[in-house]
């Protein structure tokens, strides 16, 4: 079973307008189809895939008005356990720097510790998009500024999809690091369920790397 993840859907005023979505859609769509679906984007969120996809969006043609990312900015603390992580994810970690000089040199504005407040528009869609400054909690606690857009990508993370697995009676188990609800296996990837198994996300959110590693390791 390798049923793969969606993205984290977050609620807040005007998110479902026309012109409100994921940035994993705005990738597909991009990558898969050539299809651009706007001129003047907004990326507000907290995953780095935020990053990926202004890049993207970017040698595409497209304005990126902010990339707000919602976290503050990495304590020293944190740029050290990173950097552990760097071995055996060397590909990642270039491809991210790749993205973030390539937005820098073309100026697009990054903000740490800013957040979504509003989504507005009309029948047609999306309109203007209203981003705040937000504390550690995420909480707005600043100014308020409003972007005239066409297209807010929203990223906030993905969730295991897990439905099939549980349908058939695989045991579930909490893992907030690798996602939340993932699919109880051991170390050969072997779920609950006699001569089943499992890979990718619904093992947990580790990239298409591990996913690809567990697949082998199950077969």
């Amino acid at each position: 079973m390798a049923t793969g993840a969606y993205e984290m859907p977050v609620a807040f005023p005007g998110w479902t307008l026309p012109g409100v979505m994921g940035v994993g859609a705005i990738q597909t769509l991009l990558r898969s189809q050539n299809v651009l679906l706007g001129r003047r984007f907004v990326l507000a969120g907290s995953h780095p895939l935020l990053i990926l996809v202004a890049d993207m969006l970017l040698a595409a043609g497209a304005e990126i008005q902010e990339v707000a990312i919602a976290r503050s900015r990495p304590r020293f603390r944190e740029i050290l356990d990173g950097l552990l992580a760097v071995p055996g994810n060397i590909p990642i970690f270039k491809e991210t720097a790749s993205s973030l000089y390539k937005l820098t040199k073309a100026r697009v504005s990054i903000r740490f510790g800013r957040i979504m407040v509003e989504a507005r528009g009309n029948e047609e869609g999306l309109t203007h998009v209203t981003l705040s400054d937000c504390d550690r909690d995420w909480i707005p606690s600043g100014a308020h500024r409003v972007f005239e857009t066409d297209i807010l990508g929203t990223g906030f993370g993905l969730l295991p999809s897990t439905e099939l697995c549980r349908q058939i009676g695989c045991a579930t188990q909490w893992d907030s690091r690798n996602g939340g609800w993932i699919v109880k296996h051991d170390g050969f990837q072997r779920t609950t369920v006699r001569n089943v198994y499992v890979a990718g996300e619904p093992a947990g959110i580790r990239g298409a790397a591990s996913a690809r590693t567990e697949g082998e390791l199950a077969g």
